[in-house]
């Protein structure tokens, strides 16, 4: 994890997970000694910054960072490269994605019919695991709810005996 803040003083305002991610130096940018943190598949880097106090998500799909010297920024280079944590399974789902795109791009009016009975479908579905959920809870309710009434008689009639017990000790 890379922690930010605005001078060293102060406690972070952000962070930024090194997972997937690439850092080079960036010559192209106008001021000296930037290295830039992106993320190899062009998407928005996971990280979470500080709005108002409050831990908010960041949307940034890289970060530009300068340095005070070519030297240090060799160093932050290095140190953040060696700190890199490569997720093959992060890689798999951005080519999943990639892929769902792509055959969003290439469906006919006919695909997407069928594609929203396929949601129906699954609706339809849904609906009936909650119902079955209900019912269960439903079940376990009134399951519970006798099971307490019948420990009740059960210590009633315990009551009832012990008194009776006690009544037949003093005669």
């Amino acid at each position: 994890m890379l922690f930010y803040c605005k001078s060293p003083e102060l406690e972070p305002c952000g962070i930024i997970p090194l997972e997937n991610l690439e850092v080079k130096s960036a010559p192209d940018i106008k001021k000296k000694f930037c290295f830039i943190l992106s993320n190899p598949n062009n998407s928005e880097i996971k990280a979470t910054k500080k709005n108002n106090g409050a831990l908010v998500k960041g949307h940034h799909k890289d970060y530009i960072v300068q340095a005070k010297s070519a030297v240090i920024m060799e160093e932050w280079i290095s140190a953040i490269n060696r700190n890199i944590h490569r997720n093959p399974f992060y890689d798999l789902v951005a080519q999943k994605r990639a892929l769902g795109e792509k055959k969003v791009l290439k469906q006919s009016p006919i695909e997407d019919s069928k594609l929203n009975n396929d949601n129906k479908k699954d609706s339809t579905k849904e609906k009936k695991e909650v119902s079955k959920k209900e019912k269960r809870k439903s079940f376990r309710k009134s399951y519970l709810t006798k099971k307490s009434q019948n420990l009740e008689k059960s210590r009633k009639t315990l009551a009832e005996l012990s008194f009776d017990e006690t009544k037949r000790q003093t005669l």
